[in-house]
């Protein structure tokens, strides 16, 4: 089994419907104006390393609001796991 490393289009558009967002709300989530996101969902624009960070930091962050971890794809869950990790040995200091 492949680890998927990147997010894209795809993963956004379907993290936002289940969490009931609406497209301004997943655009604001990203930190993205609404028509650069509808743009990117419909594949009109290139889906840079600027996209998938903003991506990554929505859903980071609205997995955090939610209470939902399970919902982050495996490279993001782990990257949390690991500064997880870093905190707990810095506070042992």
């Amino acid at each position: 089994m492949t680890t998927r490393t990147a997010v894209g289009p795809d993963d956004i558009e379907n993290t936002r419907k289940m969490f009931k967002l609406t497209q301004p709300e997943m655009a604001e989530a990203m930190n993205v104006p609404l028509r650069t996101y509808e743009d990117l969902v419909a594949s009109r624009v290139n889906w840079r390393p600027i996209h998938r960070r903003a991506a990554e930091m929505a859903l980071l962050t609205l997995a955090r609001s939610k209470s939902e971890a399970g919902l982050l794809p495996d490279h993001l869950r782990e990257l949390v796991l690991e500064l997880n990790e870093l905190l707990a040995k810095g506070a042992q200091r």
